[in-house]
């Protein structure tokens, strides 16, 4: 999944549970608001996590993605010098017994 993605999904979250925290303080009494306050505090900052987490993993699939391209490209460019060394040796080979 693409960063911005994951930033969009998480911004559309924590704009709903700060809406969500906005109404359960105003509707209801110190102790219960300040309670719901501290529960979707917490499911905020889980979102976060999740957020970050999400974020850190999209990065090293891109690297991990990166790696394996270069081993590929690496082992492409070897499989071709030894491609061209075995042409050498037969030509060379082929010159040596005409």
């Amino acid at each position: 999944m693409q960063p911005s993605s994951i930033q969009f999904q998480h911004f559309w979250i924590e704009l709903i549970l700060g809406i969500v925290m906005i109404v359960v303080l105003l509707d209801n009494p110190l102790e219960k608001g300040l309670l719901g306050a501290l529960v979707l505090g917490l499911a905020i900052f889980a979102s976060r996590t999740i957020h970050h987490g999400r974020q850190l993993a999209a990065r090293r699939a891109e690297q991990r993605r990166a790696r394996q391209a270069e081993i590929e490209k690496r082992e492409e460019e070897r499989r071709l010098k030894q491609e061209a060394l075995r042409q050498a040796q037969r030509e060379a080979a082929e010159k040596y017994l005409a």
